[in-house]
């Protein structure tokens, strides 16, 4: 016996399964619950570990117990507030189903494709951030596009988004609330290996997400086509994604949105559409609706066609969203990579374990996940029987079948027949007398309404139809008569879309998109539809297709500018575009230093764009000095402590006409004894600079012993030191007096003579 314990959120799942009598087979309840079905539910804790012993006890005494089913039954009786019989649901199942009507069938119901992956591609910052659908087909795997992978056309890092670059949610409807959603990591992208990025060929991609995701009602996996062919051409499928709603429009949708669309095979494709036989592939499928359509950020979505069964419709995934010319464009459908055709890579790259059709189904089979066994369904007309593998014929005519004489049983379904000399009436049920015939309520034309509500008329009885919209034209007659075999005449009319876009355009200014009951306007790529519906504006800004880049040059010899050759610019637009701003000449000067070269064009409808660049002109010659001195020597006396010393101003000249001096020269040019580097620094705004050196030196002179200066006749002499200097002065004495002519004062030089004479005169007697 194998117990299998699953976690749940709060809960724990104990699953019992393959607990077998001695003889091998599978043992069950009296009332047909297989215990390899038996799921006991309990909380975390000791009640967990109670309620799996009364499982486990349960199944240990039906299995080896003789008296196991009375014993079993009142086990179950005591745990059924524990315990339910339950298969995993099956895979394409929605459990969340519209409650009304979505007006204009555009905006899926929340939540109601509950295997759609939404998928964003590079961060939210990252100029080539993208969007793209998914479909979980198991709890860890996510079927996409391959091309999805890449970073898209329009992106100049044309590359692979690393994996951790990707994130998959899960549980979504509004992309821009992601509150109480799934988000998962990617833990590899793998591509097919015949994909080819070019042409879209093989164009599918599985991503293995981070961690498996629990299902719930909101998540759920979808299932896959396995074989080819499953649906024809003609098959009403749909297509859900998040991607653009119009094929001029710039914004994903912010809601899931659902459309129906038509399925054709690749050589009906090739056949009706306008693409090459080259381009449609084996790998693809197509489908489209006149005026519908999957379009930009829908790609990697899922393409599903639902699948009648006893227990309801099952939906399929036959296609993946890869490409197209345009969005909904006459004559080109949509593409899609072909889910059949690589049903078998899917299964063995995911290990998703045992094939339905090996699990002994007689009609229709899902697994839902791996870890559970697959679900077997039947087809309408019949039930699934006990084994839950087989399927029955219902025997429709033991209900209410609506037969007024005899029903017959066929398989899966049931037909009306009369008692003899009666004649089936023409709603396939009703029996009356071979005279006298009714006529079913009659078909209403497509896109158009009839007056007839009535079940049943009468030969002679009369019904109009019309057209729903003034969009369509009645081809045939409004009035049809019930005939007197039962039969309506005329036919049922025809209500023929007007073309609107075959006269003027439909008054559009671009292009003109026809669908049933009306037309729309677009506009050619690089515009965007105006208000009124019919104009379109350009929104798409010139480009410069050349900006030269930064020009640096030095100034002329000896100049503070430079003539620089400016390149031209070129520019291009989708419609016309001029020069608003930039330089009117291609010679231009340019002094020292950086200026920026800005060019503005503009195209009529006032989209702009810009291109500068910087032109530097540098400043590379140092600032002349033309008379820098040479060395400066002065001899003082030993008694002068500070002497003046002078020299000519310099010259100095820059090319820029700018320049700062400094200089560690005294400005009043005093110096004492010792010796002095004199420097200039002469420096331009460009911090070129120059310099002149030169030296100072102050030195004391070696002064001579004058001889002792003799008194002359009627004086003394009185000699005196002061300021390194000995001088003397001549004294009469008392009755003399110094004739005028005499001097009274003598210095000794340093040559060690008086001056100014070495002799001194004398006195004369006063009178």
């Amino acid at each position: 016996m194998l117990i299998s314990i699953l976690n749940t959120g709060s809960l724990k799942i104990v699953l019992a399964t393959q607990i077998g009598n001695r003889t091998g087979t599978t043992s069950r309840l009296t009332h047909g619950v297989s215990v390899e079905h038996l799921i006991c539910i309990g909380n975390h804790g000791r009640k967990t570990y109670k309620l799996t012993l009364a499982c486990l006890t349960y199944s240990l005494i039906l299995g080896l117990t003789p008296m196991g089913k009375y014993i079993s039954l009142l086990i179950l009786l005591f745990w059924s507030r524990f315990c339910r019989s339950a298969q995993a649901p099956g895979c394409g199942v929605r459990k969340i189903l519209p409650t009304s009507r979505i007006i204009g069938g555009e905006t899926a119901f929340p939540n109601s494709w509950p295997w759609m992956a939404y998928i964003e591609l590079g961060p939210a910052s990252h100029q080539c951030a993208s969007l793209c659908g998914g479909s979980l087909i198991a709890p860890q795997w996510v079927l996409t596009a391959g091309h999805c992978l890449y970073t898209p056309e329009y992106c100049p890092d044309q590359r692979k988004w690393k994996v951790s670059e990707i994130s998959v949610f899960l549980g979504v409807h509004d992309r821009e609330d992601l509150k109480g959603t799934v988000k998962r990591g990617v833990e590899k992208a793998i591509y097919h290996r015949d994909y080819h990025h070019p042409n879209h060929d093989s164009d599918i991609a599985l991503l293995k997400l981070s961690s498996p995701v629990q299902y719930s009602d909101r998540i759920s996996p979808l299932c896959m086509a396995n074989v080819p062919g499953i649906v024809s051409d003609g098959a009403r499928c749909m297509v859900t994604g998040w991607g653009l709603t119009a094929a001029w429009s710039r914004v994903p949708s912010r809601y899931l949105m659902e459309v129906l669309v038509t399925y054709t095979s690749a050589a009906t494709c090739r056949a009706t559409s306008k693409y090459t036989a080259a381009q449609i592939t084996n790998t693809m499928i197509c489908a489209e609706d006149p005026g519908k359509d999957s379009c930009s950020g829908d790609s990697g979505g899922p393409l599903i066609c639902p699948f009648p069964t006893s227990s309801g419709n099952v939906w399929k995934q036959i296609g993946v969203v890869s490409w197209g010319r345009g969005c909904a464009l006459p004559n080109y459908p949509g593409v899609y990579a072909n889910v059949s055709v690589f049903y078998e890579w899917i299964r063995t790259t995911t290990n998703m374990g045992v094939d339905c059709k090996q699990f002994g189904c007689d009609q229709y089979c899902s697994q839902q996940d791996p870890r559970f066994p697959p679900v077997c369904y039947c087809q309408l007309g019949y039930t699934l029987q006990p084994d839950h593998k087989s399927c029955k014929d219902i025997n429709e005519c033991a209900g209410t079948h609506g037969c007024s004489d005899i029903c017959v049983n066929t398989p899966g379904s049931f037909k009306c027949e009369c008692n003899s000399g009666r004649t089936l009436s023409n709603d396939l049920k009703t029996c009356a007398a071979s005279q006298r015939f009714v006529c079913p309520r009659p078909a209403r034309p497509l896109h158009g309404f009839d007056t007839c509500q009535q079940d049943r008329y009468l030969p002679g009885d009369t019904c109009l139809q019309t057209c729903i919209s003034s969009g369509f034209v009645l081809e045939g007659k409004s009035r049809r008569e019930c005939g007197q075999d039962g039969i309506w005449t005329p036919p049922v009319a025809k209500c023929r879309d007007i073309n609107e876009c075959s006269k003027n355009n439909g008054g559009c200014e671009q292009k003109c998109y026809n669908y049933p009951g009306g037309f729309s306007c677009g506009c050619n790529s690089g515009f965007e539809l105006d208000n009124n519906g019919r104009t379109c504006k350009d929104i798409t800004p010139p480009v410069f297709t050349k900006c030269p880049g930064n020009v640096n040059v030095p100034t002329l010899p000896g100049m503070n500018h430079n003539v620089v050759n400016l390149e031209p610019v070129q520019y291009s637009d989708n419609v016309k575009a001029h020069l608003v701003t930039g330089p009117g000449a291609q010679v231009m000067n340019f002094s020292i230093g950086i200026h920026t070269v800005k060019y503005v064009i503009a195209d009529d409808a006032g989209n702009t764009a810009q291109c500068s660049y910087t032109v530097t002109v540098r400043d590379d010659e140092k600032p002349k000095i033309k008379n820098c001195p040479s060395s400066l020597t002065r001899t003082v006396e030993n008694n002068i402590r500070r002497t003046r010393v002078s020299w000519d101003d310099l010259d100095i000249s820059d090319n820029s006409g700018n320049f700062t001096v400094h200089t560690n020269a005294p400005q009043d040019r005093l110096f004492s004894v010792g010796s002095y580097r004199i420097i200039y620094t002469a420096m331009d705004p460009s911090r070129n600079s120059e310099e002149c050196q030169f030296d100072v030196n102050i030195t004391v002179s070696a002064r001579a012993v004058c001889p002792p200066l003799q008194a002359p006749s009627n004086a003394d002499v009185l000699c005196y030191f002061a300021l390194g200097v000995t001088y003397c002065v001549i004294q009469c004495k008392t009755g003399f007096i110094q004739p005028v002519q005499n001097h009274i004062f003598y210095l000794c030089t340093m040559e060690g003579k008086w001056t100014p004479t070495d002799s001194a005169q004398g006195c004369i007697p006063a009178k």
